[in-house]
């Protein structure tokens, strides 16, 4: 029944993306994905439709049911260092035409701004950079849990309009 449905959604997708596949390959498919928790492979799947122009790789299904784990304390890391890098090249009175100022405003407004990051002495650089490790942690998390959130509400406005009764139009 599982390995039915399973084929049935990459069947569905097939269509959806207008690239009929071969029977035979959507069954090695089943094979590849069988293990993985169904739900996991639907929503996968419903992500797929939404994001792919092509009929996705095995991999790039998995990838979708166990995303890589980010780790969120080297990318604080080098967030720091980019702003941190890029402090001589700020301009106080024009913040934004700096892209590492816009990309990470949020951070360096929550640390006091432009203007407090450019008055630091070497000494209180250290510590700043370690707030700043904490701001940016803080912000990639919030980041990380919008993207998840937003994701999934696409997959569920998708299932609510497939669940719609068009009174036989279709």
């Amino acid at each position: 029944m599982k390995n039915e449905k399973i084929f049935n959604e990459l069947a569905s997708l097939a269509v959806v993306l207008g690239q009929p596949q071969q029977p035979e390959r959507l069954k090695r498919y089943v094979e590849i994905l069988k293990d993985h928790d169904l739900d996991k492979i639907i929503k996968a799947i419903r992500l797929i439709e939404l994001s792919n122009k092509f009929f996705p790789q095995p991999v790039e299904i998995l990838q979708k049911i166990n995303p890589p784990e980010i780790d969120i304390e080297d990318q604080a890391g080098e967030i720091a260092g980019e702003i941190f890098g890029e402090i001589k090249n700020m301009n106080v009175y024009d913040p934004f035409s700096n892209p590492i100022v816009f990309k990470y405003r949020e951070i360096i407004q929550r640390m006091g701004g432009v203007e407090y990051l450019c008055s630091l002495s070497i000494e209180e650089g250290s510590t700043a950079n370690a707030q700043i490790r904490r701001a940016a942690k803080s912000w990639l998390a919030r980041r990380q849990f919008n993207d998840q959130k937003e994701e999934f509400e696409k997959v569920e406005h998708k299932n609510e309009l497939s669940r719609i009764d068009f009174n036989g139009l279709l």
